[in-house]
């Protein structure tokens, strides 16, 4: 199954997006967030290391919000 958030592009709206107001960098093709927290493609939670435990979590549930915001949408 491929993810909705496939693109780097994607997440990295989704951060922008709706409140969360995440900062967010790239560094090659993983986004860091927050200055702490990476995100490796393919970008799923999985992905989400190098942060605090806390901040690695907050990351982690964007990303599934997000997913299921997506497939909701597309499932329309």
């Amino acid at each position: 199954m491929s993810s909705p958030l496939s693109t780097p592009h994607s997440f990295q709206l989704s951060l922008f997006s709706r409140g969360f107001r995440l900062p967010v960098r790239w560094d090659k093709t993983a986004i860091v967030v927050m200055d702490e927290v990476r995100v490796n493609n393919p970008y799923f939670p999985e992905n989400v290391n190098g942060g605090t435990p806390a901040a690695n979590e907050r990351v982690k549930k964007v990303l599934e919000l997000e997913r299921r915001r997506l497939q909701a949408r597309s499932s329309a």
